[in-house]
């Protein structure tokens, strides 16, 4: 990395910061660097193969599977069936059955190519903001706390890597200032939104940067005060819509948590823009071509993604199919599968504690601090140490470091507002901090509205990439400390978290349960629980020696059942809930008729939609007479 680039822990809240040059030509440090970052890799990669084929949710896996697997057959998603995502995920799992095989590994393969780029270009963002050393330990952490931690190749996991291409690409162009670097950014952030609609936040915190780097870049000074108030209007009306947007997506629900969580995140991000824009109140012409001219750039790379998708539905008549899938059904999506919002005392006490963390690092060194840091490293040892046998402690833990978000995101929001030292970091160092805060702000959303444990894990290596980008602005943080503190925050969730799997993530200790394979020529060969091998190997073999032609009927919310027995699904849904419910069932009777079915699977404990509807069942029972009962489920067949 050149010097220009690294930016040093130099500076301090009080003064301003000014970057030091490092020494880059010292054979040994070259050796060294090149040492690291390969050990970096190295290890990233080990891990992460490690547990590639390690764990599942059998209807994470059976959606992505099942959709995959109409579309080799020629249909297309939302139009032929209900796709959860926008699509082009299934495109290109369909693309990885055909390299791989038609398995549940096929995938996970193509996300674990993905995830070998995302490793460097993460240890390449950390270096803009720190040594080389402890670049290699922020990537560390960020891969801990990342996707080994649910090896399926789910979209918000496309949405994390994407992100942070994109942010990647931003700072190429702060480097080089040259726009093809914005138009890839704009890609990226297409694809992110052509992997899934949450992409949207990886766009909106890239529109916010180039707002706020309006505000940075020197520009002509010209005799139009007009202009300039114009301009200032202008930005303001585009981050009140960025804010009404937020109040609108957490309108579903409203309380202490999303309000603390994400609303104020996003509101101070605004901020920053806004108190920018006014301070800067010479009138400045060029700044409204200068923007223009970024923003294109950006938006034309989104087009660029996503428009010939648009024309692909749009030449196949299915614009409408598309819109139901992306607007409408998300909304029984949302009534179906929220989580439960984290309790406000948790987020409180999270916080509270994460706070006493923050004082440790900024309050300047004196005796009592030292003691305050030694007993505070000494409490969060002994809880990630306790984690193992105590529920109290694993929760605790937890909402430390799922907390930590808000409180970094305000950390570097000071930083840029800070009034005494307007000169506090370079123009591009500036942009840099708020790219990765807004980008962070942004893609946190991602854990709305369902609050699931592994949602926070789609974020995490971003929330690390901000505190290592907020320190870097610090004047001689305690090093010993932060290192501390992250190797029991990487001891947590590199040998705690990962035994006891997602579910029991944040609440209890449990050891390492995936262990046995599946032996189903589908199933890729993954490891799973020995309650999935007892339920699934049997069910698919009593679903291979009853059921006859190519289709069969699960039912609720079994999409792995259709893909991993091999028989076709009947319905346009993989979720039941998805299904209109005018008129159901005659409407799946019919299907069952039409499509010659005779064996039919009935999930009795679904995990999103509602039993089987008593009428349904009763004709099922009439029309299926044989039976037979395997773990949740029961199959039925015409004899």
């Amino acid at each position: 990395m050149s010097a220009s680039n690294t930016l040093p822990v130099q500076a301090s809240l009080p003064d301003g910061y000014v970057p030091q040059a490092q020494d880059h030509s010292d054979p040994k440090l070259k050796r060294r660097n090149a040492v690291l970052i390969a050990l970096t890799i190295i290890l990233s990669t080990a891990y992460m193969a490690s547990v590639l084929k390690r764990g599942w949710y059998p209807h994470d896996e059976g959606t992505l599977a099942q959709s995959a697997e109409r579309v080799l057959a020629g249909e297309i998603p939302h139009k032929d069936f209900d796709e959860l995502y926008t699509g082009g995920l299934t495109y290109l799992n369909a693309a990885a059955f055909e390299l791989f095989g038609v398995n549940l590994a096929s995938p996970r393969y193509v996300s674990f190519a993905i995830f070998l780029a995302w490793v460097p270009t993460t240890l390449y963002l950390a270096s803009q903001f720190t040594s080389v050393p402890v670049a290699c330990f922020v990537t560390l952490m960020a891969v801990a706390f990342g996707y080994p931690n649910y090896s399926a190749a789910m979209p918000s996991w496309y949405n994390l890597f994407l992100a942070t291409f994109g942010l990647a690409a931003l700072f190429f162009y702060i480097n080089t200032q040259k726009l093809r670097w914005l138009l890839l950014a704009g890609i990226l952030g297409g694809a992110s939104l052509l992997i899934k609609v949450s992409g949207l936040f990886f766009i909106s915190a890239a529109l916010l940067f180039l707002l706020y780097r309006s505000q940075q870049v020197p520009g002509t000074v010209l005799n139009q005060r007009g202009a300039e108030r114009v301009y200032q209007v202008f930005v303001h009306l585009c981050l009140l819509c960025y804010v009404a947007g937020l109040l609108v997506l957490l309108r579903l629900d409203w309380n202490v948590v999303t309000f603390g969580y994400f609303l104020i995140p996003g509101v101070a991000i605004a901020a920053v823009i806004s108190v920018a824009t006014l301070r800067r109140s010479e009138p400045d012409g060029r700044r409204f071509f200068g923007l223009f001219q970024e923003v294109s750039s950006f938006v034309l790379g989104v087009l660029l993604a996503v428009l010939p998708f648009v024309a692909f539905y749009a030449r196949h008549n299915g614009l409408d199919a598309l819109y139901r899938g992306l607007f409408i059904l998300p909304q029984r999506r949302f009534a179906h599968q929220a989580a439960l919002t984290p309790a406000a005392l948790a987020f409180l006490v999270g916080l509270t504690v994460d706070l006493m963390l923050v004082c440790c690092v900024v309050i300047p060194y004196s005796a009592n601090v030292r003691r305050l840091r030694i007993v505070s490293i000494g409490v969060i040892a002994a809880i990630a140490v306790l984690c193992v046998n105590s529920y109290a402690a694993q929760e605790t833990m937890w909402r430390i470091l799922w907390s930590l978000l808000p409180i970094v995101i305000l950390g570097g929001v000071v930083l840029l507002l800070w009034k005494r030292s307007p000169g506090l970091a370079q123009a591009d160092a500036r942009q840099k901090l708020f790219a990765v805060l807004a980008v962070t702000t942004g893609c946190s959303l991602i854990q709305y509205p369902y609050f699931g444990h592994v949602y926070f894990c789609y974020v995490a290596p971003l929330v690390i990439l901000s505190c290592a980008a907020a320190l870097s602005f610090l004047r001689n943080p305690p090093r010993l400390f932060l290192v501390s503190f992250g190797l029991c925050a990487a001891f947590y969730m590199s040998f705690v978290v990962p035994p006891g799997f997602l579910n029991s993530k944040g609440s209890r200790y449990n050891p390492d349960f995936h262990l046995r394979e599946l032996k189903l020529a589908r199933a890729g060969g993954l490891r799973v629980a020995t309650v999935s091998v007892k339920t699934y190997e049997p069910l698919v073999q009593v679903i291979v020696n009853h059921a006859r032609g190519n289709f069969i009927y699960a039912s609720p919310d079994c999409p792995e059942v259709y893909f991993l027995s091999g028989f076709h699904n009947p319905t346009r849904t993989l979720f039941d809930f998805f299904d209109e419910p005018y008129n159901r069932t005659s409407r799946v009777l019919d299907l069952i008729r039409t499509k010659q079915v005779n064996l039919v699977v009935l999930n009795r404990i679904p995990e999103f939609s509602d039993r089987v509807p008593e009428d349904l069942e009763s004709a099922l029972d009439k029309e299926f007479p044989e039976h037979q009962y395997v773990g949740r489920f029961e199959v039925r067949w015409k004899p």
